[in-house]
């Protein structure tokens, strides 16, 4: 990368912390009770809650707003990581219009 691309992404990346800053409420200390919810939510996602507990789950983030706003960036965050990093992705860190241009010129060079 060229000095001037640099420069841009690292003002590109000052500007989505000032941002995300400004987004960010002041996190309290970790309780007991949000760390039952992210061991609930971890076995939620491994299929693991009986339906019982899930029906507590879910009137639990009914009842709370800051557990159902943890719970929503919890599972978006899972899901991003999913997309970027699951097991039908071969290179995680090549982008996947990438991953099919360089497949399509390969399949094209082979065809000619």
């Amino acid at each position: 990368m060229r000095p001037e691309e640099i420069e841009q992404l690292k003002s590109q990346i000052d500007d989505l912390n000032a941002l995300l800053s400004e987004a960010i409420k002041p996190q309290t200390a970790w309780s007991a009770r949000q760390e039952r919810l992210s061991i609930l939510l971890l076995k939620l996602q491994d299929g693991l809650l009986n339906q019982r507990i899930f029906h507590r789950l879910e009137k639990w983030l009914l009842a709370d707003r800051d557990s159902l706003e943890y719970y929503l960036d919890f599972m978006m965050l899972s899901a991003l990581l999913h997309i970027h990093f699951g097991p039908e992705r071969t290179d995680p860190f090549q982008p996947e219009s990438a991953a099919f241009s360089e497949q399509t010129i390969a399949d094209e060079t082979r065809s000619v």
